[in-house]
C-alpha cells in the first residue's frame, strides 16, 4: 500500500528533520590540548583541536587564540578529524599561556549546506618548557671586545668597549656611546648585577678556545653622567673574523624611561671575544 503525504505534512517533516540536524550540530563540542615545546629559535606551544562532530560535518572558521590574541588559521575542522599546529610564543621558561579554540561560524556538510550553528569554544593552558636552548654554564668565562655597530633600525652608529665576567667577579667594564641631540650620549656601567653564560654547540667561536660563546647580562650605571640607569645586554662570539658576532643593548632609567634600544644584531666593526676566565685560572 502506498502512502501519500500532503504537501503540508511533507514540509512539516522536512522542518522537523532540519531542526533535529541543527540541534544535533549545535550540540557539537570542541576539545583542545596544548603543550609547551622547544623550537629552533625559542619557545613554542603545540595545539591540537578536536570535535565530536559526525563525519561529513565541516567548520571552516576554526580560530586559535593565545592569551586572547589570534594566531595562525583560520583552519578547517572536520568531523572525525583534528587540527594540529605549532606556534612560536614570546615568554620565558615556566610561563603559563592560555589557549582558546573557537568555531564562530556554522557547520556545513560536504555540499556546503548549513547543518548547525557555530559559536562553540574550548580552552586550556600550556606551560613553556624550561630545558630549551644551550645549557647554562654559570661562573665560567669572560668576554672582551670593542668596535662599532650601525643599528639596522635607526641607522645610528654605536661604539662600545667591555670586559665582562660570567661570575660577576673582578673588574667588569662596559661603556656605550651613540649620537644624541647636540651631544654624544654615553652609558657607563658601574656595577654588573646579573649574568647568564651559555655555550651553543652549533657555534665554533675559536680562536681562542673558550667554554662559552654568549652572555646575557644586566648592570647599573650612569647615562650622560646621571646615575640610576640599567643596561640589559647580550654579547655573542660567533668566531673569526667577527662579522657574525652579535650584540644587543637596552638602557632604561627610573620609571621605565628607555634611552637606548638596540636589538640583537651582527656587529659592523670590531669584535666580541669569549675567553676562559684566566684570572681565576680556570683554563685546563
Amino acid at each position: 500500500m502506498r502512502i501519500r503525504l500532503s504537501p503540508f505534512l511533507t514540509l512539516a517533516l522536512a522542518f522537523a528533520l532540519n531542526a533535529f540536524t541543527a540541534t544535533s550540530a549545535a550540540a557539537v563540542t570542541l576539545g583542545v590540548t596544548a603543550q609547551g615545546v622547544c623550537l629552533p629559535n625559542g619557545l613554542g606551544v603545540q595545539v591540537t583541536v578536536t570535535s565530536d562532530a559526525p563525519v561529513g560535518f565541516f567548520n571552516h572558521s576554526l580560530v586559535i587564540l593565545f592569551n586572547s590574541i589570534q594566531v595562525g588559521g583560520p583552519y578547517t575542522l572536520a568531523g572525525g578529524g583534528s587540527v594540529t599546529d605549532t606556534f612560536a610564543v614570546v615568554g620565558s621558561a615556566g610561563d603559563t599561556v592560555s589557549v582558546t579554540a573557537t568555531v564562530p561560524q556554522e557547520w556545513v556538510d560536504a555540499s556546503g549546506n548549513v547543518v548547525g550553528r557555530g559559536g562553540k569554544s574550548a580552552a586550556t593552558t600550556a606551560t613553556l618548557p624550561g630545558n630549551c636552548g644551550p645549557p647554562e654554564v654559570p661562573g665560567v668565562g669572560r668576554f672582551t671586545g670593542g668596535g662599532n655597530t650601525i643599528d639596522t633600525a635607526s641607522g645610528l652608529k654605536m661604539t662600545r668597549g667591555f670586559t665582562i665576567h660570567c661570575d660577576l667577579l673582578l673588574s667588569n667594564n662596559l661603556e656605550i656611546n651613540w649620537p644624541g641631540t647636540g651631544r654624544q650620549n654615553q652609558f657607563h656601567m658601574l656595577q654588573h648585577t646579573e649574568a647568564q653564560c651559555t655555550d651553543d654547540p652549533a657555534i665554533d667561536q675559536r680562536p681562542p678556545r673558550a667554554p662559552v660563546d654568549r652572555i646575557d647580562g644586566v648592570g647599573t650605571g650612569r647615562y650622560n653622567g646621571q646615575p640610576g640607569y640599567t643596561v640589559y645586554f647580550t654579547l655573542v662570539d660567533a668566531g673569526e673574523p667577527g662579522t657574525a658576532d652579535q650584540i644587543g643593548f637596552r638602557v632604561v632609567g627610573r620609571g621605565g624611561n628607555e634611552v637606548l634600544n638596540m636589538p640583537l644584531q651582527n656587529i659592523t666593526g670590531g669584535n666580541v671575544q669569549a675567553h676562559y676566565d684566566q684570572p681565576h685560572r680556570q683554563r685546563p
